[in-house]
Protein backbone atom coordinates (compact mmCIF):
# COMPACT_ATOMS: atom_id res chain seq x y z
CA UNK A 1 0.00 0.00 0.00
CA UNK A 2 1.33 3.14 -0.76
CA UNK A 3 1.49 6.54 1.40
CA UNK A 4 -0.99 9.43 0.55
CA UNK A 5 0.81 12.34 -0.77
CA UNK A 6 2.52 14.97 1.51
CA UNK A 7 -0.83 17.17 0.31
CA UNK A 8 -3.77 14.75 0.29
CA UNK A 9 -3.06 13.70 4.09
CA UNK A 10 -2.57 18.12 4.92
CA UNK A 11 -6.45 18.38 2.65
CA UNK A 12 -7.27 15.32 4.67
CA UNK A 13 -6.70 17.20 7.89
CA UNK A 14 -7.85 20.76 7.01
CA UNK A 15 -11.33 18.82 5.94
CA UNK A 16 -10.97 17.04 9.92
CA UNK A 17 -10.35 20.02 11.48
CA UNK A 18 -13.15 21.94 9.74
CA UNK A 19 -15.68 19.40 10.87
CA UNK A 20 -14.14 19.41 14.23
CA UNK A 21 -14.84 23.29 14.33
CA UNK A 22 -18.29 22.55 12.74
CA UNK A 23 -19.17 20.37 15.35
CA UNK A 24 -17.99 22.54 18.35
CA UNK A 25 -20.17 25.34 16.95
CA UNK A 26 -23.25 23.37 16.77
CA UNK A 27 -23.19 21.85 19.68
CA UNK A 28 -22.13 24.01 22.77
CA UNK A 29 -22.25 21.10 25.29
CA UNK A 30 -19.36 19.13 23.32
CA UNK A 31 -17.21 22.30 23.41
CA UNK A 32 -17.68 22.67 27.20
CA UNK A 33 -17.31 18.99 27.90
CA UNK A 34 -13.74 19.10 25.91
CA UNK A 35 -12.83 22.28 28.01
CA UNK A 36 -13.18 21.23 31.73
CA UNK A 37 -10.02 20.09 33.52
CA UNK A 38 -10.35 16.09 33.60
CA UNK A 39 -13.37 15.96 30.88
CA UNK A 40 -14.99 12.27 31.09
CA UNK A 41 -15.47 12.05 27.38
CA UNK A 42 -15.73 8.06 27.81
CA UNK A 43 -18.89 8.61 30.12
CA UNK A 44 -19.52 11.73 27.38
CA UNK A 45 -19.72 8.37 24.88
CA UNK A 46 -21.73 6.23 26.55
CA UNK A 47 -24.27 8.92 27.74
CA UNK A 48 -24.80 10.26 23.81
CA UNK A 49 -25.02 6.47 22.94
CA UNK A 50 -27.65 5.82 25.21
CA UNK A 51 -29.73 8.83 24.11
CA UNK A 52 -29.18 7.70 20.23
CA UNK A 53 -30.85 3.91 21.24
CA UNK A 54 -33.52 5.71 22.97
CA UNK A 55 -34.52 7.51 20.14
CA UNK A 56 -33.50 4.40 17.33
CA UNK A 57 -36.11 2.53 19.88
CA UNK A 58 -38.59 5.05 20.06
CA UNK A 59 -38.30 5.74 16.34
CA UNK A 60 -38.88 1.76 15.69
CA UNK A 61 -42.12 1.92 18.57
CA UNK A 62 -43.61 4.99 16.12
CA UNK A 63 -42.60 2.91 12.93
CA UNK A 64 -44.69 -0.44 14.60
CA UNK A 65 -47.82 2.12 15.97
CA UNK A 66 -47.97 3.57 12.31
CA UNK A 67 -47.66 1.00 10.52
CA UNK A 68 -51.25 0.28 10.04
CA UNK A 69 -52.01 3.35 8.87
CA UNK A 70 -49.53 3.29 6.37
CA UNK A 71 -50.93 -0.07 5.38
CA UNK A 72 -54.52 1.16 5.22
CA UNK A 73 -52.60 4.53 3.38
CA UNK A 74 -51.40 2.11 0.39
CA UNK A 75 -54.20 0.06 0.10
CA UNK A 76 -56.50 3.29 -0.30
CA UNK A 77 -53.83 4.62 -3.13
CA UNK A 78 -53.94 1.56 -4.47
CA UNK A 79 -57.93 2.05 -5.33
CA UNK A 80 -57.09 5.73 -6.63
CA UNK A 81 -54.62 4.70 -8.97
CA UNK A 82 -57.50 1.80 -9.95
CA UNK A 83 -60.11 4.37 -10.18
CA UNK A 84 -57.72 7.18 -12.08
CA UNK A 85 -57.07 4.62 -14.29
CA UNK A 86 -60.82 4.07 -15.34
CA UNK A 87 -61.46 7.55 -15.44
CA UNK A 88 -58.28 7.30 -18.00
CA UNK A 89 -59.42 4.67 -19.98
CA UNK A 90 -63.07 6.37 -20.70
CA UNK A 91 -61.96 9.62 -21.43
CA UNK A 92 -59.98 8.42 -24.28
CA UNK A 93 -62.70 6.52 -25.61
CA UNK A 94 -64.84 10.04 -25.38
CA UNK A 95 -61.49 11.89 -26.93
CA UNK A 96 -61.90 9.01 -29.61
CA UNK A 97 -65.94 9.32 -29.87
CA UNK A 98 -65.14 13.53 -30.04
CA UNK A 99 -62.93 12.99 -33.20
CA UNK A 100 -65.07 10.59 -35.09
CA UNK A 101 -68.64 13.52 -34.16
CA UNK A 102 -65.85 16.01 -35.64
CA UNK A 103 -64.97 13.99 -38.86
CA UNK A 104 -68.56 13.60 -39.09
CA UNK A 105 -69.51 17.05 -38.61
CA UNK A 106 -66.86 17.71 -41.59
CA UNK A 107 -68.30 15.15 -43.90
CA UNK A 108 -71.81 16.75 -43.15
CA UNK A 109 -70.73 20.47 -43.60
CA UNK A 110 -69.10 19.33 -46.97
CA UNK A 111 -71.71 17.55 -48.25
CA UNK A 112 -74.17 20.23 -47.39
CA UNK A 113 -72.01 23.25 -48.91
CA UNK A 114 -72.40 20.63 -52.68
CA UNK A 115 -75.88 20.66 -53.18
Amino acid sequence: MTAAPASDAAFSADEFAEDIRHALESDPAIAQALLQPGSKLKERTLEIERELREVEVGSVRDYVRQSSRVADLHAQLQRCDGILAEMQERLLGFEADLGSASRDLKSLRSESRSM
